[in-house]
């Protein structure tokens, strides 16, 4: 267990050394707020609901799983 607190820890240390977190929360503010208002759904308010949480959940997805990628790969890298 010692191991993955260890792993945990390098990692937080590297996505702050990084600023990846100030990136990584503008981006998906930007996302979030900004999909909905391009997107048409039919008015109704379940409508609006269905479409925002489709697609702002997958649009979270994937900005996460690149960031996970993106830190992965620059931590394999360095080899700090």
């Amino acid at each position: 267990m010692k191991r993955v607190y260890a792993v945990q820890r390098f990692t937080m240390k590297s996505f702050i050394r990084m600023r990846m977190g100030l990136v990584v929360m503008v981006v998906l503010l930007i996302g979030v707020l900004g999909i909905p208002q391009g997107i048409k759904h039919n008015g109704s308010a379940e409508g609006f609901v269905q479409v925002y949480l489709t697609y702002t959940l997958g649009y979270v997805v994937m900005v996460m799983g690149l960031t996970t990628l993106w830190l992965g790969c620059g931590l394999l890298s360095r080899g700090d």
